[in-house]
């Protein structure tokens, strides 16, 4: 018997074909993590910063995350 293709791994394929696609699918890029993530990770990893964030998140980021969209785009966000 043939084990059938999971609908995900069909889509991926179905979709791959498409010129300029940046594909959300199957969650791994195409390219190689850049050498400034990997050192961000291993650093995160050494200083036990490799959990789950809270549901809320972190509020720093939030705040900053905010900011950004408030000088880039003039959105506000609370």
């Amino acid at each position: 018997e043939k084990i059938a293709v999971s609908d995900i791994r069909q889509f991926d394929s179905d979709v791959s074909g498409i010129p300029g696609i940046i594909k959300l699918t199957l969650g791994e890029p195409d390219f190689n993590t850049p050498e400034y993530v990997k050192k961000a990770a291993i650093k995160a990893i050494e200083n036990n910063k490799s959990h789950y964030t809270p549901n809320a998140g972190f509020m720093e980021l939030r705040e900053e995350t905010a900011k950004y969209f408030n000088k880039k785009y003039n959105l506000n966000y609370s």
